[in-house]
């Protein structure tokens, strides 16, 4: 009787009967336990049948497919990448991501107040960054108000961010390196059948050069060159944010 009743425990036991599910990882290892959930993030699964054990959780980054017990399967399909150059986002195009795919650089659909000069001549007032725009057109806006480039790039709001600014000299330059991939920019120009501006296909950045008078720019029609320019001569201007 005592034989029987071992055997009797023994099948019916929620801890040892239910059946398991397997979790099959990208790198070929496999978890046995009993999916609970699985979200658009991760797949939420107990290590044993046993319903009072805690839930362990697996980024679904991870995971190849789960083989359920009852025969069907879930095949994890790969996922793009969240954000591409050229998406229409945070206000503008996204022109650059950096290596970890969550952020990067938009700039604005289109050029504003053309042209635009950059400031007085004859002094220097610190906005030297070479990568840092930001922090030069806060310099620039302060010491020249709106009526420069860097005042018209602090002062816009695009689809509700007021975060843009006027870029140093190697942002505008990713921006020219990746230019087809946004809208209308650098495009010549003939004004009034006769030529093309020089400014039609130059941009301005927020760098000063190292003498008091100049800043640097992109020449967008001369294979991305780098260029040194007067404060007071107007250029074209595109705003771009960080996101």
């Amino acid at each position: 009787m005592l034989k029987y009743l071992a055997i009797f425990i023994l099948c019916y036991s929620p801890i040892v009967c239910l059946s398991q599910d397997l979790i099959i990882k990208k790198d070929g290892g496999e978890i046995e336990g009993k999916v609970v959930e699985i979200t658009l993030e991760e797949v939420k699964y107990q290590s044993s049948s046993n319903s009072e054990s805690p839930l362990i959780s697996l980024p679904i980054g991870e995971l190849l497919l789960v083989k359920f017990a009852n025969g069907k399967n879930h095949v994890f399909k790969e996922q793009g990448p969240k954000y591409k150059l050229g998406q229409e986002y945070g206000g503008g195009i996204i022109f650059y991501i950096d290596q970890t795919g969550e952020h990067g650089l938009i700039v604005s659909g289109e050029d504003y107040h053309l042209p635009m000069k950059w400031g007085k001549a004859h002094r220097r007032i610190g906005a030297s960054s070479m990568t840092n725009g930001a922090s030069n057109t806060k310099k620039i806006a302060a010491e020249y108000g709106s009526q420069c480039a860097a005042g018209i790039c602090e002062n816009l709001i695009i689809g509700g961010f007021d975060d843009w600014y006027l870029p140093a000299i190697e942002e505008l330059s990713l921006l020219y390196k990746n230019r087809d991939h946004v809208t209308n920019i650098g495009v010549l120009n003939t004004i009034n059948g006769r030529g093309i501006s020089k400014w039609k296909t130059d941009y301005i950045s927020s760098t000063e050069y190292s003498n008091r008078n100049d800043c640097m720019g992109v020449h967008f029609s001369r294979n991305g060159k780098v260029f040194y320019y007067n404060k007071r001569e107007k250029y074209r201007v595109r705003a771009i944010r960080k996101f």
